[in-house]
């Protein structure tokens, strides 16, 4: 296994940094639309799966938040499509 190339625990610790200072509306609304998210997805998992997965989504965000100019419903897919993929055990 080769090492990571994302340190997860600095990106939750830039998020709950985000989420506690930034007050604009859009990080509110943005925030307000993410636990919704978070809850809903909750309800498919147990705590210990909880924390994979929510690990996962913030690489995915990591990952997908350098790419630019592209449209939000691919950037979606191309999260969902990796995580079939990771859910199936298939990696190239």
């Amino acid at each position: 296994m080769t090492a990571p190339l994302y340190d997860v625990q600095l990106g939750l610790d830039e998020a709950r940094r985000a989420r506690l200072l930034r007050v604009d509306p859009v990080t509110v609304a943005t925030v307000r639309i993410a636990d919704q998210l978070a809850a809903n997805m909750a309800r498919h998992f147990t705590p210990a799966e909880r924390e994979v997965v929510g690990r996962a989504l913030v690489i995915a965000g990591a990952s997908v938040g350098v790419i630019e100019d592209v449209p939000p419903a691919v950037l979606a897919n191309l999260i969902a499509f990796a995580g079939e993929r990771l859910v199936r055990g298939e990696q190239t």
